[in-house]
């Protein structure tokens, strides 16, 4: 363990999280796990699991898990909007949920800003959510791991 790590209070934002299979959420995971596991005080905010599924995971969907801790990493979850279409629109409505969601989580005290912020991306909402997260003073680390397949075409790459 490094005394670095060991001081660091980390907040981990991203819309998909553990026990999701997929996507963002396995990274997330691993990084929020091995931060914790080397001292670092970590807590994630995420959505529901449901992701590839159009269904929020029924585990989860009555809102009972929204605190829970796994592997050793605090979680709070919230509603998410799921996409049935997957469509732009659907997809926009998602990351604005989540931005919202979140805001009002830090809004009500149920999370706390702080001086780390890693936020995942596919969506820059979430990043900016992250810059609302952020301590005065503190950092925020933008992990973009997945740039949307719109937004690629658009931006013309293969």
């Amino acid at each position: 363990m490094s005394d670095k790590t060991a001081d660091l209070d980390v907040l981990v934002l991203t819309q998909y999280y553990s026990p999701e299979p997929i996507g963002t959420a396995p990274y997330a995971a691993d990084l929020a796990e091995w931060l914790g596991a080397h001292g670092a005080k970590v807590e994630v905010l995420t959505n529901r699991p449901h992701y590839p599924g159009k269904v929020v995971l029924s585990d989860y969907e009555d809102g009972s898990r929204d605190r829970e801790t796994l592997n050793g990493v605090p979680v709070l979850r919230v509603k998410p909007f799921v996409p049935q279409r997957g469509n732009a629109i659907e997809r926009l409505r998602a990351d604005v949920s989540f931005f919202v969601r979140g805001l009002s989580a830090l809004a009500s005290g149920r999370i706390a800003r702080r001086p780390r912020v890693v936020s995942f991306c596919p969506s820059v909402f979430t990043v900016l959510l992250g810059r609302f997260a952020t301590a005065k003073g503190g950092r925020h680390i933008a992990v973009v791991h997945d740039i949307p397949s719109g937004l690629a075409q658009g931006l013309k790459f293969p």
